[in-house]
């Protein structure tokens, strides 16, 4: 599925986890690679520069996937914004 549809049907679940509208399941996100990820505008990348100060560092395309790091959900905090849950592999695909 096309990564800005699957955002732009996300929603929180009574966990606070980021989920998919329709489908109810929990959106498994990736940190990101600029390099790998050519289909982005980088218009919000924290990541084309060492100074760049951006709001986006992941993606839901597990081929744009930054080498070295592990998938997560996106989870509301006590703190008001979305932190990372790390996931193992198998719950991923």
């Amino acid at each position: 599925m096309n990564e800005r549809k699957t955002l732009a049907r996300a929603i929180p679940d009574k966990d606070g986890y980021l989920v998919d509208a329709v489908t109810k399941e929990r959106i498994v996100f990736y940190v990101c690679d600029p390099e790998k990820n050519l289909g982005c505008e980088k218009a919000n990348c924290r990541s084309t520069t060492a100074e760049a100060f951006g709001f986006c560092s992941s993606t839901t395309e597990q081929k744009y996937q930054k080498d070295g790091t592990r998938p997560f959900y996106k989870r509301l905090n006590g703190q008001g914004y979305y932190g990372r849950e790390y996931i193992g592999e198998e719950a991923a695909t």
